[in-house]
């Protein structure tokens, strides 16, 4: 019998055991500090991997940190910090890498700021001066319309024609559509 008492109560104070680390965790997620939460979760998750509630509280603290940083990059774009934005939002999606709208918001806030970049650096530039620059900055040969140049081309081996349009296509900037009755030959 006493030897049942003490397994019982073994049993009982192991159960009130926490790890190093819960106490600051746990606060953290009190304290809604989402991103100190989710990374001290975290350490106890894989430290202690069959515990649920540490997975449990891992998940939400992620899932909570990702909301916080995607409104922070809401506020930031209202303001007009593209910047900012894009930071928080690059944290929100490290946090919760499954969320479209996040991904969705960052895709366009980062096409604002090469936008605004480009317009920086080509104020006061002339639109022939951005047209020379543009094509020494590229590969590939690109052709103007108002070109009074022959254009020689020579393939390899043997092409389609739409493999040769489409060649035309990327050299001149153009994009090339092909009619549902175009037939294709070599």
């Amino acid at each position: 019998m006493k030897r049942l008492v003490a397994v019982l109560m073994l049993l009982v104070l192991a159960s009130c055991f926490k790890p190093k680390g819960y106490d600051d965790a746990l606060f953290s997620f009190q304290q809604k500090d989402w991103d100190t939460a989710a990374a001290r979760f975290a350490r106890l998750v894989i430290d202690y991997p069959d515990n649920v509630e540490f997975k449990v509280k891992w998940e939400m603290a992620k899932s909570n940190a990702s909301k916080a940083h995607a409104r922070e990059g809401r506020v930031a774009v209202m303001k007009g910090d593209l910047d900012l934005a894009a930071k928080e939002y690059n944290r929100a999606i490290f946090f919760d890498g499954t969320n479209q709208y996040v991904q969705d918001q960052l895709r366009d806030v980062m096409r604002r700021i090469r936008e605004r970049d480009m317009a920086r650096k080509h104020e006061g530039t002339t639109l022939e001066q951005m047209g020379a620059e543009n094509r020494a900055s590229v590969g590939v040969p690109m052709l103007t319309p108002t070109s009074d140049q022959p254009i020689d081309l020579h393939f390899a081996e043997r092409r389609s024609l739409k493999d040769i349009y489409m060649s035309l296509g990327m050299m001149s900037g153009v994009n090339v559509i092909f009619d549902s009755s175009f037939q294709d030959s070599r």
